[in-house]
């Protein structure tokens, strides 16, 4: 399984989107996308494009860089997510960080999967918050990790959901 991380900028879209076929032919590559600058109506086209070839893509709820990143971006980007109906075809993955706000975000995803069924994600980053626990998100696919430290140190009860180690 490879999980690449890129950010959705122009080219890596275009990338993605050029492999996509390939890609959900073998079942193997599931890209992370994480947006740096505003979702707009382009973005939602290309997106489409990479599903109508067969290709899930995970969708990072709260960047951790660029014009989304912070405290109501992310609600933003949700909503631009749902209202364009792309987490009918692609996942949503939760970056855990030490900025995050799970409480609020496991609340909106609660709400966001009584309208729409989507596969989601924990990517748990070294810097990750504390109050995260094992019960914060319901129905993970996913814990995906950068070190294989990252979950014991902190004590989470992942419970049986896979982790995936994550490495560059």
């Amino acid at each position: 399984m490879y999980l690449p991380r890129l950010r959705g900028r122009q080219f890596e879209i275009s990338a993605i989107r050029s492999c996509a076929q390939s890609f959900a032919a073998r079942g193997r590559v599931v890209p992370i996308i994480e947006l740096v600058k505003s979702p707009d109506d382009l973005l939602a086209r290309r997106l489409d494009s990479i599903s109508d070839q067969g290709l899930s893509c995970g969708l990072v709820l709260n960047p951790s860089v660029g014009e989304m990143k912070g405290s109501t971006g992310w609600q933003a980007l949700g909503t631009f997510l749902l209202d364009r109906n792309l987490l009918d075809s692609h996942g949503l993955v939760v970056l855990s960080n030490g900025s995050a706000d799970h409480g609020a975000m496991a609340r909106w995803i609660g709400r966001a999967r009584k309208k729409r069924t989507f596969t989601l994600d924990v990517f748990h980053e070294p810097d990750m918050s504390i109050s995260l626990s094992g019960n914060t998100y319901r129905d993970l696919r996913w814990n995906i990790a950068e070190d294989r430290t990252v979950p014991s140190s902190y004590g989470l009860p992942l419970g049986s959901r896979p982790v995936i180690w994550s490495s560059d």
